[in-house]
């Protein structure tokens, strides 16, 4: 799993993108660290203040074979 972000004042723009040589399909769930979370593999997120939050990022590919944890930082 690959992953970018770009931020713009309080707003985060992550973008992932797996690689496979099959043809799975792939789910992606972002935890935000603001107990938001939204899917899909971009996503934008707006949060309520500035600071520091751990952003986690699950991967699954279908037919579930492989879980995948990520943390951004």
């Amino acid at each position: 799993v690959n992953y970018s972000y770009r931020i713009n004042k309080k707003t985060v723009y992550f973008e992932a993108e797996t690689k496979s040589n099959s043809q799975k399909q792939f789910l992606y769930d972002w935890k935000f660290g603001d107990n938001t979370n939204d899917n899909g593999n971009v996503v934008e997120h707006t949060y309520a203040a500035y600071g520091t939050y751990n952003v986690e990022l699950t991967v699954i590919d279908t037919p579930v074979s492989a879980v995948q944890h990520g943390r951004l930082g």
